[in-house]
């Protein structure tokens, strides 16, 4: 959006039935509800954004939390940024505060399949979606090509710096082919990423190496991730990789899409049997004739097959078990509006 006021919100919602070595349950849940207002300045190129959204104060293992479990709203994001304009040379951007990790900020735009399932790096917990901190960032017109610098204190957003180190992130970025395809125009996108941190109260090893490949077309989506984290779950011994592959299509434009989704997680590459996998397939549809920045409705159903290897813990939610198959629908709107 250009200068003035905006609003935006998302919402992703849904029911699901899964069954779990035989046994069967059932919820409605409410996978990710966000807020946020940003002000742009035009002269000069100041801004500032703030952002709420609906969590739950319990984990997925955990039956307690606030008031019973409460899904209740935190601030997400809430920073000031300045954008200097070097001509040819592209643009230059300074922000701070609570800001969204780079990483995220690069790469699920490309994916598009958030209201299915997270990217890697969210999904396994092995990169904070927001955190305190400042990041530099330099950027050629059209997203040709884009590098961002953050130090952040490296814990999230919710919780305060546990150590006296500081996460160092960096991210390129860049578009190096772009074809017209079907009246639309597809990209290109390569992504690497490097983290260089500490983590909790003992300072725990929290380094991360990234890597993500996309094409992304309004019609057509493919691409791959992956992710090296060396220290995780609070161990500076435990390593762990993940790789997913991704696929989406709309046949029939604006109205009927495909998705596949493949993600195999290692999750501690010293451990035999450690490995995870997860199986996504199915549809959705764009309601909305609009499916630009400025507004979605998405409604998708499909099928999720997740499998654990014997040293690979259990289903989020169900200690005892080792596989899980889920049948899912939801609903997911986006909007954006001047205010």
């Amino acid at each position: 959006p250009g200068a003035g006021a905006w609003a935006w919100g998302q919402v992703v919602t849904g029911f699901d039935a899964t069954w779990v070595d035989g046994d069967g349950f059932s919820r409605f849940d409410v996978g990710r509800a966000e807020l946020g207002l940003a002000w742009i300045g035009a002269d000069p190129g100041l801004g500032a954004v703030v952002q709420l959204a609906l969590i739950r104060s319990a984990g997925p293992d955990s039956l307690l939390g606030v008031d019973g479990d409460a899904l209740v709203a935190a601030l997400a994001r809430a920073y000031a940024a300045y954008r200097v304009e070097l001509g040819e040379a592209g643009a230059l951007t300074a922000t701070a505060g609570l800001i969204p990790h780079p990483w995220y900020a690069t790469v699920e735009a490309a994916q598009d399949l958030r209201a299915v399932h997270p990217i890697v790096a969210e999904g396994l917990d092995l990169l904070p979606r927001d955190d305190l901190g400042a990041q530099l960032a330099w950027g050629l017109a059209g997203d040709r090509l884009g590098v961002r610098l953050a130090v952040m204190n490296g814990e999230g957003a919710r919780q305060v710096e546990l150590d006296s180190g500081k996460d160092l992130d960096f991210v390129v970025h860049g578009a190096p082919w772009v074809l017209g395809w079907l009246g639309e125009q597809g990209r290109l996108v390569v992504s690497l990423g490097l983290q260089l941190g500490t983590r909790g109260v003992g300072s725990v090893r929290d380094d991360r190496y990234l890597a993500a490949v996309a094409f992304a077309h309004p019609r057509l989506g493919l691409g791959t991730e992956a992710v090296y984290a060396h220290g995780h779950a609070d161990r500076d011994d435990r390593d762990l990789y993940a790789v997913s592959l991704w696929a989406r299509g709309e046949p029939i434009a604006d109205r009927l899409g495909l998705y596949a989704r493949w993600e195999l997680a290692r999750l501690d590459t010293d451990v035999e049997a450690s490995e995870r996998t997860v199986l996504d397939l199915g549809v959705y549809s764009d309601l909305a004739a609009a499916t630009t920045p400025v507004g979605r409705l998405r409604v998708f159903a499909g099928y999720r097959a997740e499998r654990y290897g014997d040293a690979a813990g259990a289903v989020a939610g169900a200690p005892a078990a080792s596989d899980a198959d889920t049948v899912l629908v939801g609903l997911e709107i986006i909007g954006v509006t001047p205010l």
